[in-house]
C-alpha cells in the first residue's frame, strides 16, 4: 500500500514532467478504502492536446521506473470545467472524491470548485503551492 509520502512524490513527478494547472488523486485512496491491492487512481488538469490515450501515455513517462499500480485521467481545464456542468459525469465523480496536492496560480481562476480539496503539505498547500 502506498503511504502519503508515495502519493506526494508521484505527484512531484507529474509536476515537475508537466507542469499542470492541478493534480490529484481520486478513488479508494482518496476516499480512505484502499485496500493492499488497490491501484492510485491521479487526475492531472494540464493544457495539452491529443487522444485521452495518448495523454495517459505521456504521464507514465515522467514516472517510468515507480511500480506502484496507478490510472491516469487527464484533463484539460475546458474539459473539467465542462464535465462539472453534469452532476453524473466522470468527472464530477472526479471532483466529488479529489484530494488536490498540487495547486497552480491558473487553478485559482479556472478550478474554483477544487479549492476546498487541497491536501496540506508541511505547512503549505500541495506539492508546489502557488507556482
Amino acid at each position: 500500500m502506498l503511504t502519503e509520502n508515495d502519493i506526494h512524490r508521484i505527484i512531484d513527478y507529474i509536476v515537475r514532467g508537466c507542469s499542470p494547472v492541478a493534480a490529484g488523486i481520486f478513488g479508494s485512496y482518496a476516499t480512505g478504502i484502499a485496500g493492499a491491492d488497490s491501484d492510485l487512481d491521479v487526475f492531472v488538469i494540464r493544457h495539452t492536446h491529443g487522444s485521452a490515450a495518448s495523454r495517459n501515455v505521456a504521464i507514465r513517462r515522467y514516472l517510468f521506473g515507480l511500480m506502484s499500480p496507478m490510472d491516469f485521467a487527464v484533463f484539460t481545464p475546458a474539459e473539467f470545467a465542462e464535465g462539472l456542468r453534469d452532476p453524473h459525469s466522470f468527472i464530477s465523480t472526479v471532483a466529488a472524491q479529489a484530494r488536490v496536492y498540487y495547486w497552480s496560480r491558473e487553478a485559482e481562476d479556472c478550478l474554483p470548485s477544487l479549492r476546498a480539496k487541497l491536501v496540506e503539505r508541511k505547512g503549505s498547500f500541495g506539492a508546489a503551492a502557488g507556482s
